[in-house]
């Protein structure tokens, strides 16, 4: 019998675990996707119970990872998106007209063909696009072997876009490493530009901190920036060039530059694009700052910064302690409560007269 149910009861665990209508589920070699149908945010897509996308505000987190990127870029010709399988990067770069060739490498095949089937609204037919090249595969076993060919006329990306996951597991994490990121290095152009999402600098602020001093170990410059989105809260990216400095772009160019595109962008606006590079006084100290570790394949440190969470100083324990505390404290004034009550609901033994 629980060989026969097993299938129901996940399916069934699945729609609790998200307080949510479950629309598909399944899993795949690689990972387990989920999409929900949520009141507020409409469908969500989840891949190993971490939120990637909602229908109502992805392209505030899509156009925020590519568009400073292009827009930043003199002449975006060559693409390269890693990971993004839900093809909202990619219907992004689609957008560009002055975009000749674009390179997609994806690890599982499943997640695009599920969101084309479910979730179409997304990639908006970008996966058709006669630019477009899927490869299906280890994004860095691609970077490493096209290194190799460099020589051989293979031309190198004027841009490369980083949508990957959060790296909660070994293997994701290994590609928020030193080592990926030199990977990444050998096939950007002397004057191309990097950017890759970086999870939220509010929540895993130790993670995002990592992502910016490792990337600036192998590249030098970088730009960290965030936006704030709704179904995800405020969101950090980080961009890196030798060449290009996105926080210095004028208004009247990122303007000019949309208008020559044909792109009305549905949340990215010109006048805000500086503001994106700005973060809160905390944050802002912290991102001066140097000397803490990077992270690499033999000390994935961001692995443990994003399983420690909410903590600057990665003192988890005293918010355990807190918590311990408040809920004793509410547990021993629930029990005393209930003492006092019993207590003057009980009158005694009665008196009885001689």
């Amino acid at each position: 019998a629980l060989v026969i149910f097993a299938p129901d009861v996940q399916w069934w665990y699945n729609g609790l675990l998200y307080n949510a209508p479950l629309v598909y589920s399944e899993q795949t070699r690689y990972q387990r996707i989920d999409i929900i149908e949520n009141q507020v945010f409409g469908k969500c897509l989840f891949l190993n119970s971490q939120l990637q996308l909602a229908t109502r505000d992805e392209s505030w987190y899509h156009e925020a990872l590519v568009l400073p990127a292009l827009l930043t870029h003199d002449d975006p010709r060559k693409i390269l998106i890693v990971g993004g399988g839900d093809g909202g990067a990619l219907r992004e770069v689609c957008r560009f007209p002055s975009v000749e060739e674009i390179t997609h490498c994806e690890m599982d095949p499943r997640v695009p063909q599920v969101v084309q089937e479910l979730i179409p609204e997304v990639p908006q037919g970008a996966q058709s696009d006669s630019r477009l090249n899927l490869r299906i595969g280890d994004g860095r076993l691609f970077l490493r072997e096209r290194a190799r060919t460099l020589g051989d006329g293979a031309r190198t990306f004027d841009v490369i876009i980083i949508d990957l996951p959060d790296p909660t597991d070994t293997l994701v994490a290994n590609l928020y490493t030193d080592g990926f990121y030199r990977d990444v290095a050998a096939n950007l152009a002397p004057d191309g530009i990097l950017v890759t999402q970086a999870t939220s600098p509010s929540e895993y602020p130790r993670a995002f901190l990592a992502i910016v001093d490792t990337m600036r170990h192998v590249f030098g410059r970088v730009f960290p920036y965030n936006e704030d989105i709704p179904s995800f809260g405020l969101w950090g990216y980080v961009m890196a060039s030798a060449v290009y400095n996105p926080r210095s772009m004028p208004i009247r160019e990122l303007k000019q530059r949309l208008r020559t595109a044909g792109i009305k962008p549905r949340h990215y606006h010109p006048a805000r694009h500086r503001e994106l590079f700005l973060f809160n006084r905390e944050m802002s100290w912290l991102l001066s700052r140097t000397g803490r570790p990077i992270s690499t394949s033999d000390h994935p440190v961001i692995l443990y910064y994003m399983l420690m969470g909410l903590d600057y100083l990665g003192n988890r324990s005293i918010y355990f302690t807190q918590y311990i505390g408040a809920s004793s404290l509410v547990l021993l004034l629930w029990i005393v409560s209930g003492f006092i009550g019993r207590r003057r609901r009980d009158p005694g033994p009665k008196e009885v007269d001689p």
